[in-house]
């Protein structure tokens, strides 16, 4: 009976946290079904892909700010300067993207930092000027949903995360409806994303407002804005050098041969692929959620590892399994011709991923619970230079094509990423084992 609640209650908590933290993941392949069907698809996905790169980067704090959120949000002070920290952040991201997308650096980055040219370079530049409001977004969404995860209104994150899906998804089915086919490339995808992410922040202000946090753990002591930045700070250092990785590939890809078929095939893979796992980007908040509430880590890296194991059956299926990937691929997100056939070869590369990324989870919550968080700016600067070192050995010296140099780099960074992570992690998953070192605030 106790097994059967365990699995409830991780499940439970697992569901609407993956929908959360995945919801890019979940955006990308509806807005890359309806810009391949587009006038000129490779452009409009090329070209969107470089412009949310952009976007991503510079909205980078979002990736951590979740995770200082739950881990600091004991006592209303430091929720407080919670708060403070992601209105500042979220002011200057903002400036950043204004800068980046609505001045001359944002031609700049797309001609000269991306190598595009003509359409692809049109398709990134309105894009990402349409992107503009968007890292603010991104990071102001995260700090809510952080709040919301730690009030336990696990329905709530459910409800509005559909409702940020249903917005971007009835955006682009009516508007080439309304305006025309000719209207279905980047720009519909960028107002749609960014229409989504600030109704999403809207309908999560309204819950946090009607359901604060509650205190009930007490606390010796509240914690000093240093500690809360010596915690962030490495966070957020760690969260740029991912983010790197798709600007950083797209770069490579569009300087190879067949440039526009191949950003396009692998824009599709991964983003099919980051749907087919998408329960893996809830464990983390699941892990430490149940962390919180003394559960044993031995049971939480086991049911980590079997969600890993269970995201790799529909990736096999759909890599391997031509009806499968020809449903998936071709009928839903209406891959065509050399895209299809390219986007088949770069995830048949990337299939191998889940049971390492789930174990990955495992160890960097660990660490994450006792508040040690330098590790993970070495972890990421090894997983950035592996990929650097792929991506310019595999350009340079094999003959292989853009799309699998692409694939073939981001998943060998993967794969070392997850191996580096339970380097450092194994120590603090044993003391969470033996229930000693718990953090004190």
């Amino acid at each position: 009976m106790a097994r059967k609640s365990f699995h409830l209650r991780a499940s439970s908590l697992l569901i609407p946290a993956s929908l959360n933290f995945g919801m890019v993941n979940l955006i990308a392949p509806i807005l890359n079904a309806t810009m391949a069907r587009s006038h000129d698809p490779a452009a409009a996905i090329g070209g969107y892909a470089i412009a949310a790169g952009i976007a991503t980067l510079i909205g980078l704090p979002s990736l951590r700010i979740a995770q200082l959120t739950l881990v600091y949000s004991d006592t209303p002070l430091s929720l407080a300067r919670v708060k403070g920290l992601v209105l500042m952040l979220a002011c200057a991201a903002g400036l950043l993207s204004a800068l980046a997308g609505l001045t001359p650096i944002s031609q700049l980055l797309v001609d000269n930092l991306f190598a595009a040219k003509g359409k692809l370079a049109a398709e990134a530049s309105t894009a990402l000027a349409l992107l503009t409001p968007l890292p603010a977004l991104l990071i102001i969404r995260s700090h809510l949903y952080g709040l919301t995860i730690r009030s336990s209104n696990g329905r709530a994150i459910f409800y509005i995360t559909l409702a940020g899906l249903a917005t971007v998804a009835s955006i682009t089915w009516t508007m080439p409806q309304l305006f025309g086919s000719g209207t279905t490339g980047a720009t519909i995808s960028a107002i749609a994303v960014t229409t989504g992410a600030c109704i999403e922040c809207v309908l999560l202000f309204i819950v946090s407002v009607n359901k604060p946090p509650v205190f009930p753990r007490p606390t010796s002591a509240t914690p000093t804005y240093r500690a809360m930045l010596y915690f962030f700070g490495p966070l957020l250092v760690a969260a740029f050098l991912p983010t790197v990785t798709i600007p950083l590939v797209n770069a490579s890809v569009a300087r190879a041969a067949n440039a526009e078929t191949n950003l396009a095939a692998l824009a599709l893979s991964r983003s099919l692929f980051e749907f087919l796992i998408f329960p893996l980007w809830g464990l983390q908040p699941t892990i430490l959620s149940l962390l919180g509430s003394k559960e044993s880590p031995r049971k939480l890296a086991s049911y980590a590892i079997c969600i890993g194991f269970l995201c790799l059956a529909p990736c096999l299926a759909v890599a391997h399994i031509s009806q499968a990937t020809h449903l998936i691929l071709g009928n839903l997100m209406g891959a065509k011709g050399s895209i299809y056939a390219t986007a088949i070869i770069a995830l048949k590369i990337m299939v191998v991923l889940p049971p390492f990324l789930a174990i990955e989870q495992i160890y960097s919550s660990a660490l994450l619970r006792l508040h040690r968080s330098l590790p993970f700016i070495y972890i990421n600067l090894i997983r950035l230079a592996v990929l650097a070192f792929s991506l310019y050995s595999l350009s340079n010296w094999t003959p292989l094509s853009g799309v699998v140099i692409g694939a073939l780099s981001m998943t060998i960074a993967l794969l070392v990423e997850s191996i580096t992570t339970y380097g450092w992690g194994k120590p603090a998953q044993q003391a969470l084992q033996t229930q000693v070192a718990w953090p004190k605030t």
